[in-house]
């Protein structure tokens, strides 16, 4: 059943399961198209939706508007995580502007009551993008007597929006990235798909705030852990060794890996190989450097270790994101 969400369960017709040229209408994407909404097709590609176990549904798409359009409709009571491949996309829920950006950081919201949202887009807008829709039923029912965590939950209190834009969410990107580029029909295609839908639940369940050895940062590993990330975001491409900055920070190194990893969950290393390789994406897309130039300008020593770094995170060598919107 779907009928929580308003996301049309299926595909555009003829859509294949990697890259299509289908005629997009908002009724092939809406449950219920608003009555004024024009019924002339408005995108060329792809859009595809799965209800993959009951308050789980996954969304993805390959879209270039063919002409300017505007609709709007009802969020249903849940969260909702995206993440943009390539392109930008304008849209906004009760007022609130949530727009999608290739290389912005991921977006997550939660509402626990219906809200109204607007999509707004110009002629040849361009967006690939994949999102999970998960109900607030979805976490009200029963597994094992266990209970969601609150990091979770608290996305679907109060009565308006909460939102997030995650830096540390690599892992739910890449997830979100093999569903991409996975058909969504087939046994073996539904089961994989809905392993890596709760997988990004995990995953997202740990970026806000959950670790899995159930530790928490103190307060003075929080906050060392936070001016650590400041200096590292303005020094990424050119950092001093961890020692040296323990030096600055006025700790020791071992001190300074603990108060990171236990308040972001990841390692300063993994941390900065994430940044560096987020602004090699950007440079790539702008599409003035050679790949050399982008690897050695984001620290990396060598192209192939940047090549290989690259395809590791991504899922597709840097050379693939020649000729996409920045």
């Amino acid at each position: 059943m779907t009928d929580w969400s308003p996301y049309r369960d299926g595909a555009t017709p003829d859509a294949a399961a990697t890259h299509e040229d289908a005629v997009v209408s908002v009724a092939d994407v809406l449950v219920a198209p608003p009555a004024d909404c024009p019924e002339d097709p408005f995108a060329r590609g792809r859009h595809r939706a799965r209800m993959l176990i009951p308050g789980l549904q996954y969304l993805d798409c390959s879209l270039t508007t063919t002409e300017p359009f505007v609709v709007g409709g009802l969020v249903a009571p849940g969260l909702l995580i995206t993440h943009a491949f390539s392109g930008a996309w304008r849209s906004e829920v009760d007022g609130m502007p949530l727009d999608l950006k290739a290389g912005a950081d991921l977006l997550v919201y939660g509402t626990g009551r219906p809200l109204p949202f607007l999509e707004k887009q110009p002629e040849n807008a361009s967006i690939e993008m994949a999102s999970l829709y998960v109900s607030a039923d979805f976490f009200a029912a029963e597994w094992d007597e266990t209970v969601p965590p609150d990091v979770l939950t608290n996305l679907l209190q109060g009565e308006g929006l909460v939102a997030h834009r995650l830096k540390l969410a690599g892992s739910i990107q890449r997830l979100l990235r093999q569903m991409f580029e996975m058909p969504i029909d087939g046994y073996l295609a539904r089961l994989s798909l809905t392993s890596l839908g709760l997988a990004a639940l995990v995953e997202l369940a740990t970026a806000l705030g959950v670790t899995p050895s159930g530790a928490s940062a103190t307060r003075r590993q929080r906050e060392l852990a936070v001016a650590l990330r400041e200096y590292l975001d303005i020094h990424a491409a050119d950092l001093p060794s961890v020692p040296d900055m323990a030096d600055c920070f006025a700790t020791n190194e071992s001190t300074l890996r603990r108060a990171f990893k236990a308040t972001y969950g990841v390692s300063i290393t993994l941390y900065v190989r994430s940044e560096l390789l987020k602004q090699a994406r950007v440079l790539l897309r702008d599409g003035r450097l050679q790949i050399a130039e982008v690897a050695f300008r984001c620290g990396f020593s060598s192209p192939a270790n940047f090549t290989a770094a690259y395809r590791r995170h991504y899922g597709y060598p840097p050379g693939a994101e020649r000729g996409k919107n920045a």
